[in-house]
Formats: C-alpha cells, structure tokens, sequence
C-alpha cells in the first residue's frame, strides 16, 4: 500500500511540474507583438491601385519573400485596394525579418508533494474464545492525506527568436508616405512561415488606422 502511494506521489509531481513548465504556450499559444502606425491616407484610397515591392534590402526575387507579399496582397484586395504589377496609384513597400534566436534562462516552481496526516483508519480482526478466555488479532489500515508541503526551484532554458515586419505606402506620382506600420516581436517560435498569417492580421486590424502598442493574437504553430 505504501508503494501505490508513493508511485502516486511521484505522478503528481510530474504532471504539475509539466504543466508549469509547458504553460498555456502548448494550451493556448499566442503571439505578443508591439505595432507601431502611422497614418495619412486620403478619404477615397479604397479602389486606388498598389503594387507591391521589397522594403530597402528585402530580396524581391526571394522566394519566401514571394509568398508573403503573396498573402499581404491577398488582404489588400479584400480590403478595397486594386493590387497590379505596374502603373498603379500606390506602392507598398513589405519587408520582414527574423533572428537566429538567443537562449534565455528561467526558473519555475514545482511542488513537493508530501504526507500530513491520516484522514481515517479501518480495522480488521478475529477473536477466537477457548472457554472463559479468548484471544484477538487484527490489522489496522490507516488513509493517509497528502498535500503542497513545499516548493523546489528548477532552471530551464529556451531559445526565443526576435522577429519583425514592415509595411509602407508611398504615393507613387508625389514620393508622399501614407503609411507607415511596423510590428517587432519574439517567441519560440523560429520559423517565420508560422507566424506570418498573424502578424499580417495584426498589422492591417481596423486598416488604415491601425490600433498602437502591445497586442496579442492567437495562433496554431508548428514549431
């Protein structure tokens, strides 16, 4: 009986100190991000013609970079613009950018489980009688209580990866910038074609006037 309880004891263990380590990273994942925009664009841009191009160093024959600016131009038809290849209104310039990563350290707590009483005992007997006399054996079974008696700290580590995108519209006939929105964020999450749809949503929400500041959005990763 011990051993069952004790086995027990370890399991609890275990499965607190997974769910601390793993967090709602695995439950609930979501990507925390700070947006920066800018915007100044006129009353009647919807139906205006873009085309988009690489932002400054942003490889435009990449083909990465190619499917991304496929996605980007796919919200901004659903958004009103005309999306071509030359002769248009705007020019939108989309970069994007990703870090090899970097290993951060932290601690967590986990729980000790111990026992810190008997919650109840059961009694099982005989009693054999020779005449006037008699003699009783038995056995008592007692139902220990375990609870939280303490904490240990572990120590894990875990690479995050700083990650960025940049979106900007100028004016093709008078060079003017109309907008301007840039999103900066990092995770564990290291490969970009993952987290490329939220960004996206994230920096074109209520377009063109993109809310400011630290903002989350949910997500399904695959890495």
């Amino acid at each position: 009986m011990r051993h069952i309880f004790t086995l027990m004891q370890k399991y609890l263990v275990l499965f607190f100190a997974l769910i601390i380590v793993g967090g709602c990273q695995t439950l609930n994942p979501t990507i925390e991000s700070n947006v920066t925009s800018f915007n100044q664009l006129p009353a009647n841009w919807k139906g205006k013609s873009i085309q988009i191009k690489a932002y400054k160093k942003q490889n435009p024959k990449d083909l990465e970079w190619l499917s991304y600016r496929g996605k980007l131009e796919s919200k901004l038809k659903k958004l009103g613009f005309n999306v071509v290849t030359k002769n248009s209104d705007y020019i939108g310039f989309f970069g994007f950018a990703i870090d090899s990563g970097r290993t951060v350290t932290s601690t967590y707590s986990i729980p000790q489980w111990g026992q810190t009483g008997v919650s109840g005992s059961s009694t099982y007997g005989s009693l054999n009688t020779f005449g006037n006399t008699g003699t009783y054996s038995g056995t008592t079974t007692y139902t220990p209580t375990y609870r939280v008696t303490g904490y240990s700290q572990g120590t894990r580590r875990d690479t995050t990866y700083p990650r960025s995108m940049s979106f900007e519209i100028i004016n093709k006939k008078s060079g003017n910038q109309l907008v301007k929105t840039q999103l900066s964020s990092q995770g564990s999450c290291g490969t970009y074609s993952e987290v490329v749809d939220e960004f996206l949503e994230l920096a074109l929400t209520n377009f063109p006037n993109v809310p400011t500041g630290n903002r989350s959005i949910g997500g399904k990763f695959n890495c």
